[in-house]
């Protein structure tokens, strides 16, 4: 039997609330079926349970950090590709756009539109292809990396025609074009 706390009435162990005055009654089942309560009490999950719940947490966010990532940065292979002597880089763009490098030494600057120029190297003539839309601006900066007053020129070419063009001469000098 369980006395009631508010009234006093003897009740059935069986009762939730009191027969007399319906107040709760606090049994020891209830109690115990308290501690049972895994959905409210974090140490009342098994270890194996834990573990479960971490490694999902960390499912979603790496999902969410990479999609967030992809959406951000666009096509990161384009950003790695390193132009090499005689050779072009052979990623297919449906951009309009290519900027080429004509000198027979080393080189390095950036290449790509306004809010998306990538860094690019390389040695011997290059054909680079520039992630951009047609109305996208396009810049080439390509700087030489030897003191001799050999040739470089870069152009940026729009559907396989030169739409501007520049060089140099100088002593590690800098060519820069925008369109």
């Amino acid at each position: 039997m369980v006395r009631c706390s508010r009234c006093g009435h003897e009740n059935n162990d069986a009762f939730t609330y009191c027969i007399e005055c319906n107040y709760p009654l606090n049994s020891k089942k209830k109690q115990v079926s308290e501690k049972k309560d895994f959905f409210t009490k974090w140490e009342n999950f098994s270890t194996g349970k834990k573990v479960l719940f971490a490694v999902c947490i960390c499912i979603i966010f790496i999902l969410t950090f990479s999609t967030i990532h992809s959406l951000n940065n666009g096509n990161d292979n384009f950003a790695s590709d390193i132009a090499t002597s005689n050779t072009s880089s052979t990623l297919q763009s449906s951009s309009p756009y290519q900027v080429k490098v004509i000198y027979n030494g080393s080189w390095s600057g950036q290449v790509g539109t306004f809010e998306y120029p990538f860094d690019r190297s390389g040695s011997g003539n290059a054909l680079l292809n520039v992630d951009g839309a047609s109305w996208d601006n396009v810049t080439a900066t390509i700087t030489k990396h030897d003191d001799n007053e050999k040739n470089l020129t870069v152009q940026i070419i729009k559907n396989n025609k030169v739409i501007k063009q520049n060089s140099t001469t100088k002593p590690n000098g800098v060519v820069s074009l925008t369109d």
